[in-house]
Formats: structure tokens, sequence, C-alpha cells
């Protein structure tokens, strides 16, 4: 039998069959990967569909290793992708392709040559659901320079983002780590530092930054240790993040910075050096210089390594360290330098417990200590959970128990104004404590955490003040306060509230991601009641309004006496669903505050 178009479609039902042939590669991204023709800007061309004005939902992120950098495109909120193209560019004219070469992975990605080089773009082979794409890049011979790592990344043939960008990475020729020594004395000096992760539990304890980074063989500093001829022989091995930097390790008889022997190894200019020092509270001093023929040192690749062999008995100007029959804590730090000295640093680590030098083990790097714990605990119950429902009181309660008292004053004022007392309580005791165990102010942490809990405690002990001089209700100034009060109470607890969010990335902290998680819920549902509150009270003030009319047009008494007293009844039926609504949210905040409870703790 033979199939026949009906007269009536004519000429549109082939373009029809082809419109519906297309659809389904519309949803996807391109099936073989990038086109030689995206090699510049790396812009897909999907006809009539611009690129993504938002932030993207994914991060690229690089990481040397060894001669190698290993490049990750991954999605921070969890967002598979179907379609991606990586390339290396240079980070100061990032249209400059850098040369090197990617390691393609069968069955999820493929290379491809751009620009007359070779194998220097990375795409996929098809358009199955992607979490993460890991790759590794070797530059080219003679590269010399700072590379960015720079993706398109595509959730779907329609949705697609560019310009994702890694931060800069260093990529040079090997140094001379040593001025005025022959070719020969640095090639004998050269360390086989491959070795150090293999050598790990076996024959030398390890400890590395950050946590749990030895096993994947990706640490930013790495600390061996082992017995050497009745020595203690280190090896101490970072990556260099930029120029004039060092990597170091401390001996200490706590967690704490302060009264510690240090060994740091410390780029100058184009070789690396093992020096001595000591930490004097949050300062870094007495620096001299180990003896050239007691150390071996190198600089390549973006990484530096210093091997000393140490006695078991260290004696500095404050004290002796005596390392076969003491533990002591170690710290492993990495920075910038600043004028020939090592400056505050960009991260660091400490063992959970004190190590013994003669057991060879991995240690696990410290937690938060109780301080920071104690700091996190209170403020976090001041803000989520005293100020929180403090200002749902304030906000939406004033209307409620007319009729009743609390300490000679209004119900919800009483409430309200125990909980901010408490509240205000709780933030002055963890702001003593953590200013008492950092010893002060750190002028250098570039994490704005300690910045923004300043001013929100500022805020926090300036609204019962204000609140001390406010003028009675009556007074025409009253407005002016109760608008000031708002602003700087609802500022306040914003303010923290950003804080605590920062507080995540501060490594002290030691929490982990599901930490964001907690606090957006949080955040979340606490906006979602204040909407609920508002709701109920204009649906409240309609039927109030429709009340009063009616009883304006009844002139019968009985009528009025019958209209006043269902009007009573239905504003106890309201006052009662608030109070009902309030205890939910008490709940709410409950749970949210054990399970910060809980994260803090284990962090």
């Amino acid at each position: 039998m033979i199939l026949t178009m009906p007269a009536r479609f004519g000429w549109k039902m082939p373009v029809l069959l082809v419109v519906l042939m297309m659809l389904p590669w519309y949803g996807m991204a391109r099936p073989d990967g990038a086109p030689l023709s995206a090699c510049r800007s790396l812009t897909p061309s999907h006809s009539g569909i611009g690129v993504q004005g938002s932030n993207p939902p994914y991060d690229v992120t690089a990481t040397k290793i060894g001669d190698k950098i290993r490049v990750t495109i991954s999605s921070p909120v969890g967002e598979e992708f179907e379609g991606f193209v990586l390339q290396a560019r240079s980070s100061r004219d990032k249209r400059k392709l850098v040369e090197g070469k990617f390691t393609a992975r069968n069955g999820v990605s493929k290379t491809i040559d751009c620009l007359k080089g070779k194998e220097n773009t990375l795409t996929q082979v098809n358009t199955n659901p992607k979490s993460k794409i890991v790759t590794e890049w070797m530059p080219a011979n003679g590269v010399n320079e700072d590379v960015i790592f720079r993706a398109t990344v595509a959730k779907t043939y329609a949705l697609f983002w560019t310009e994702i960008d890694s931060s800069s990475t260093r990529v040079k020729a090997e140094s001379n780590y040593q001025q005025g020594v022959s070719k020969e004395r640095k090639q004998s000096q050269k360390m086989d530092s491959s070795t150090m992760y293999q050598d790990c539990f076996s024959s030398q304890g390890c400890f590395g930054y950050p946590s749990d980074c030895i096993p994947s063989e990706d640490c930013q500093v790495l600390l061996g240790y082992s017995l050497s001829n009745g020595g203690i022989l280190f090896r101490l091995k970072g990556v260099l993040n930029s120029p004039d930097s060092y990597v170091a390790m401390a001996l200490s008889w706590d967690q704490r910075m302060g009264d510690d022997a240090v060994m740091e190894c410390v780029e100058e200019g184009n070789y690396a050096i093992l020096r001595q020092s000591w930490n004097e509270g949050k300062r870094n001093n007495r620096t001299r210089e180990v003896p050239r023929d007691i150390y071996t040192s190198e600089i390549s690749d973006g990484q530096i390594t210093c091997e000393w062999n140490s006695d078991p008995i260290i004696r500095t100007h404050k004290g002796t360290f005596n390392l076969d029959n003491t533990t002591y804590y170690l710290l492993l730090a990495k920075g910038p330098m600043s004028n020939g000295k090592i400056s505050y640093h960009s991260g660091k680590i400490f063992t959970q417990s004190p190590v013994n030098f003669s057991a060879f083990e991995g240690l696990e790097g410290g937690k938060a200590h109780d301080a920071v714990k104690i700091h996190g605990t209170f403020m976090v119950t001041a803000w989520v959970g005293f100020v929180s429902v403090a200002i749902l009181l304030a906000r939406h309660f004033k209307s409620a128990w007319e009729t009743k008292t609390m300490c000679g004053v209004k119900i919800w004022f009483a409430l309200h104004r125990g909980l901010m007392i408490a509240a205000l309580t709780f933030v002055v005791i963890a702001f003593i404590v953590i200013f008492v165990h950092l010893d002060g102010w750190n002028y250098e942490n570039k994490n704005p955490h300690a910045i923004l809990g300043c001013i929100a405690t500022a805020f926090g002990l300036f609204q019962p003040i204000m609140a001390a001089f406010r003028p009675a209700p009556d007074n025409p100034k009253r407005p002016i306060f109760n608008w000031l009060h708002w602003i700087v109470g609802n500022s306040a607890q914003l303010i923290a509230v950003v804080a605590i969010f920062f507080a995540r990335s501060l490594q002290a902290s030691g929490l982990k991601e599901s930490f964001y998680w907690v606090m957006a819920i949080f955040v979340i549902v606490y906006l979602i009641f204040h909407f609920l509150f508002q709701l109920h009270s204009w649906t409240s003030d309609k039927k109030k309004n429709n009340e009063i009319k009616m009883n304006e047009m009844t002139h019968v008494r009985g009528a009025t006496n019958n209209i006043q007293g269902n009007s009573q009844e239905k504003n106890s039926s309201a006052n009662m669903f608030r109070v009902l609504l309030l205890g939910v949210f008490v709940i709410f905040v409950a749970v949210i505050l054990l399970a910060l409870y809980a994260l803090i703790g284990v962090a």
C-alpha cells in the first residue's frame, strides 16, 4: 500500500518532517565535540543561540603535579554537562594559545589540533551527561609564562557558558637554584623528589597539606621524615603559586603559632635556600640561612624541595627540642615572601596529636581549635537562633496578646528584648574568645569574615544604646527611631549571616561544604516564614476592615454586639495561628542549630 500526503499539507509536510527529525539534536551539545572553527573563540556556532550572560555553574581548576598540570572541569553545585572545549591560554594575553598536549580519556574526551599545534585542545566525544572532566596538560618545550585554562561548557545544545577560566599557574623552564656552583655540583644535588609519595608509610613518616592529600598525591606541601645516621632526615616539598614564595615546617609545643622552631624552604630570585627561624607570637624573626653543605635544594617546574639531616637535639634561643624522647606538634605552611622574609601564610595545617619522629606514620591534619569551635557555636546560636526569632516577634507580633503583659511590658517586647540581650551576650563572648585565641587582629588574611564579623558586632552593640534613648511613643521623632532601629538591626543580622558563610572558606574553621547548604536552607526558610507572617497580616487586616464597614452600616445594638463578639473571636483565632506558626519556626531553628553544632563539632 502506498501512503500519500493529504493535499491540504502540500509542501509543508516535508519541512515539518525535517524539523521533527532535527528536534532530538536541538536539546544536546555537538555529539562529536568542538569543530576546528571554534579554536580561536571557543564559542559554539549554535544557530540563533547566544552565550549565557549569568555566572556559570561550572569551575575550572588547575593543580601542578610534577612536570604536568592537572586540570578539572566540575560544578560546585552538582550541575552535569554534555559538552565542553578546553585550552591553555596566556594569563597576560588570554587570546594567545599556549602550546602543550592534553591527555584524552577513551569514551569521554579527545584532543584536536588547533592553530598549527598538536593535541592542544580537549573536547568531548559524546553528549552523555558528565559531572567532572579530569585531564593532564604537558607544556611544550620552552614554555615560560603564567598560564590559565579556559573552557566553554555546554549544559545542553541551547545552554552554554564561555570564558570559564582557572586561576593562573606558572610554567617555566627549570631554574638553577644555586648561583656560582658548577653544573656538575648542581646535578649531584638534584633530588629525586618524585619518590616521596612512594616512600610514605614504608621508609618515612609523612604529613601533607591540605588534609588527606597524600593518597591522591596532590599535596601543596609535603613533609617526609625518617631516621638517618643518628639524626632525622627531613624532606620538605611544596608547590609555588607565585614568584618569591616559601614552604615551611615548624616544631611546636601546641597547635598554635608561637614559640616554634621553623625551617623555611624559600625561593629567592631563581634559587632555593634553607633557612632556620623562630616564631614569637604571630611574628617570624631571627632568621638565619643553614650552611649550604648540610642541605640540598631544588626548584623545578614550579615546585620547591629542600632536604636536610637534623640533629635529634635542636637548640634555639628560646629553648631546646629533643626529638629522641619528646613528641611535638608539626605545622606546615606556605605563602609569599615580603622583603626577604616569609609573610603570613596562604595555607597551613597542624597535626592532631604530637609526633613521634622515630615512628613512620601518616599524620592526619589537625582539627579546628576548641576556641574556634566555641566562637562558631556562640555566633550561630546568637545570629541564627536568638536574633532571627527576636526579629520575627518585633515584626509580626506587635498586635498579638494586646491585653496581656510580661515584666510590666507587652509580651512581644519582653520576649524580643530578652532574646536580643541573650544574643548580644553570646556575640560578645564569641568575640572575646576568638580575639584571645588569635592574639589580636590579623591584618594579612584576605577573607572578609573577620571584618564583617566586627561590623555586625558593632551594629549589635549600637542597638541597645540606641534603644536606651528612644523617644516616647507619642514623640514626633519616634518614627525616625523606629526606622533606624529596624535598619541597624536587620543590617547587623544580614552582615553576620554573610560572615558565617565566609567562615566556611577559612581553613582554621575546618568546616565541610555541607555547612554552606545548611546555612542556605536556613536563609531560604527564614525568608519564607517572613512572607507567611506578612501574608497572614495582610489577609487579617483586610477582614478587619470589612468588619468595621459592616459595623458602621449596622444600627441595631444587638447586631453590633454580635459583630464585635465575632471580631474578638476572629482576632483570637488569628493570634493562635501566628503563635502556631512561630512554634513551627522555633522548632525549625532548633533543628538547624543542631545541624550546625554537629558540623562545627566534627570540624
